[in-house]
């Protein structure tokens, strides 16, 4: 995984980059049938396994139940991003990340409830993954607006 850093006076747009291991049980990654498209999809901390999942559904029907005012509302497990760039960017480490104002790890931007860094933006983000050969993967993503 790829070490916090902070990257000062770049003259590129800055953003948040959220490194990740593609391995990892709290990501999934899904891409339409060209791959032009791809949603990053985060299990929200507290709701890694199906026990806790279900846990939380039944809280929320119980409480739906005990007040006629609430109207049930499905708990929410995950946080998506959406690519909002045509493709990703392959290089060598210094140059995938010279859009970064700062880096996370996933587990550390989940810790923190998906809340930006300070001095980075909320909504625009990049994601990072390190490949084969020492190469890096970028793509910038933006939170689902249905969300």
């Amino acid at each position: 995984m790829l070490p916090q850093r902070n990257i000062i006076g770049q003259n590129v747009e800055e953003r948040l980059c959220i490194c990740f291991d593609e391995d990892s049980e709290n990501i999934n990654l899904s891409f339409n049938q060209d791959s032009s498209f791809i949603a990053f999809n985060i299990i929200i901390e507290g709701f890694e396994t199906e026990e806790r999942r279900e846990n939380a559904r039944r809280k929320a029907k119980e409480e739906h139940k005990s007040s006629m005012l609430l109207t049930y509302t499905e708990p929410v497990f995950v946080k998506v991003y959406l690519s909002d760039e045509a493709k990703s960017i392959t290089g060598n480490r210094e140059e995938v990340i010279l859009a970064c104002k700062s880096e996370v790890s996933l587990d550390e931007f989940r810790k923190e409830n998906f809340k930006p860094t300070q001095g980075n933006s909320g909504s625009r983000v990049y994601f990072i993954t390190e490949m084969k050969d020492n190469l890096f993967k970028r793509w910038g993503a933006i939170v689902d607006p249905n969300e």
